[in-house]
């Protein structure tokens, strides 16, 4: 008896995150230093949404990224899909924190949240640098 499971892949970009929970993202804000990069893991490289594993780095040395868009797989600086999904998901977070977030986190965690925030948009190069990092280890570590 085999089965086959055929998958279709999300374009990059246009990731299906029905499986973010509040809970999850409340979470996150507890350790905000990390939470992009948590989010991004979960968005991107969760098996319950294998059709969000539409972007690939093979080699850290490779200027280039394979992302999934239009039903095949493209390069693209890595530079600006790190950026962009970096970005993406920090915006993600914030939204989360402004409009549901803040009312639950007691004073120190939202004191917490509010200086990574302050970081963040002011481009704080070791933040980004870090952030950034952390991402990259994220990718290669999902294509062994």
């Amino acid at each position: 008896n085999t089965q086959n499971t055929q998958i279709v892949l999300n374009n990059f970009g246009s990731e299906d995150i029905s499986h973010i929970t509040d809970k999850f993202m409340e979470k996150l804000l507890n350790i905000p230093y990390v939470s992009v990069q948590k989010l991004i893991e979960k968005v991107h490289f969760s098996n319950k949404k294998p059709e969000n594993k539409n972007i690939a780095l093979t080699n850290k040395k490779e200027k280039m990224i394979k992302i999934f868009k239009n039903n095949k797989w493209k390069y693209k600086s890595k530079d600006e899909i790190m950026d962009e999904i970096i970005n993406t998901n920090y915006t993600r977070i914030d939204d989360f924190y402004s409009e549901k977030g803040k009312n639950k986190l007691d004073n120190s965690h939202n004191k917490t949240y509010l200086k990574f925030q302050e970081k963040f948009e002011d481009n704080e190069e070791e933040l980004h640098d870090k952030i950034k990092n952390d991402c990259e280890m994220l990718l290669l570590s999902d294509n062994l």
